[in-house]
């Protein structure tokens, strides 16, 4: 006589990022492998109790189990970059913008930004930026 187990297979597959946690809610935004972006509450405690915390990363994955769908989270740890490639990326925005001197006469800023690294891919680097009065810009 064999087990029966059920036929696990995944649903799908998204890179989620916490916006902000607010009390008992943690806002997400989750980005999907077709490029559909979904954004809403989560409960906080489950993410908190994974070591995700506001502004982290982390992949969710829905998977089939046979008639129920599990849900599993796992944290995408935090890029860590050194001095020296600190000043890399600084010095290829220098470049890229080369004499670009946004005090010059006539200049006007239209929008402040904070920033940080979400993963560095290759010579590619990812941010995200942070308007200081509008949310997110990817």
């Amino acid at each position: 006589m064999g087990l029966n187990f059920p036929q696990v297979k995944p649903l799908e597959e998204f890179q989620g990022f916490v916006e902000t946690i607010e009390g008992d809610v943690a806002h997400v935004r989750l980005d999907s492998q077709r490029g559909e972006r979904l954004c809403g509450p989560y409960p906080a405690h489950e993410l908190i109790a994974l070591g995700i915390k506001e502004r982290d990363r982390f992949l969710l994955k829905a998977i089939d189990l046979g008639g129920d769908v599990r849900i599993e989270i796992t944290p995408i740890p935090r890029v860590k970059i050194t001095a020296e490639r600190q000043r890399q990326i600084r010095e290829e925005i220098g470049q890229s913008l080369g004499d670009f001197d946004p005090s010059f006469e006539g200049m006007t800023v239209l929008e402040t930004f904070d920033g940080f690294v979400d993963r560095i891919e290759g010579d590619t680097v990812f941010v995200t930026l942070q308007s200081r009065t509008n949310g997110d810009v990817d």
